[in-house]
């Protein structure tokens, strides 16, 4: 299972295992967590492999076209996803605007101080 260049391809198995994420999870992640029901088309590596088998052959997540498109592309990029919840914060714990409300918060409750984690 592995394509010219050394590195996995997608063939049978891959058609297989694909199938089987979109059986297990047909509704897009994204879109559920934005509180919308979307059929999945896409059997998305939630770690991108980039040619590593093992990372290949890692766990899946059912997204949909748009999504995978766009938002996941955009986190592989940049190093976070900028998904918005249903909630109107970022989706993704990575955003920065979660590390820079942290240590604003974190100023605040210690008097400038940074407490120790």
């Amino acid at each position: 299972m592995f394509g010219s260049r050394g590195g996995p391809s997608y063939d049978r198995h891959w058609a297989k295992r694909r199938a089987v994420q979109l059986a297990q999870e047909p509704l897009c992640k994204m879109c559920l967590d934005d509180g919308a029901l979307t059929p999945a088309t896409v059997a998305d590596h939630i770690t991108p492999h980039r040619g590593d088998a093992r990372l290949f052959y890692g766990p899946l997540q059912s997204l949909c076209k748009r999504h995978h498109d766009s938002h996941k592309r955009q986190s592989e990029v940049r190093g976070f996803g900028s998904h918005v919840g249903s909630d109107g914060f970022p989706s993704d714990p990575a955003h920065p605007w979660y590390t820079g409300r942290r240590e604003k918060e974190v100023g605040k409750q210690s008097g400038g101080q940074r407490k120790p984690a």
